[in-house]
């Protein structure tokens, strides 16, 4: 899916060296067979799970939900 995805873009995208380098870099890093960070890593339905992949940033902001401000003061005021 990931990977077809990013050839479709590539197909629609501009020619030349450096988007070329750029092209293979994110191809090698995370789209292809055999990336450093395949998409069975980081890439998610968004159907099925919750709004973000990082559980970190879903706790802040379960968490920053409860407060009524980013800086709530300790006096109730």
């Amino acid at each position: 899916m990931v990977d077809d995805g990013w050839l479709a873009l590539m197909a629609e995208a501009s020619s030349g060296v450096k988007f070329s380098k750029f092209s293979d870099y994110v191809l090698d890093t995370y789209v292809g067979d055999k990336a450093k960070f395949p998409p069975e890593l980081w890439s998610r339905a968004p159907h099925s799970d919750p709004r973000t992949t990082n559980s970190a940033e879903g706790f802040h902001r379960h968490f920053n939900s409860q407060f009524t401000g980013s800086h709530p003061n300790e006096d109730g005021d």
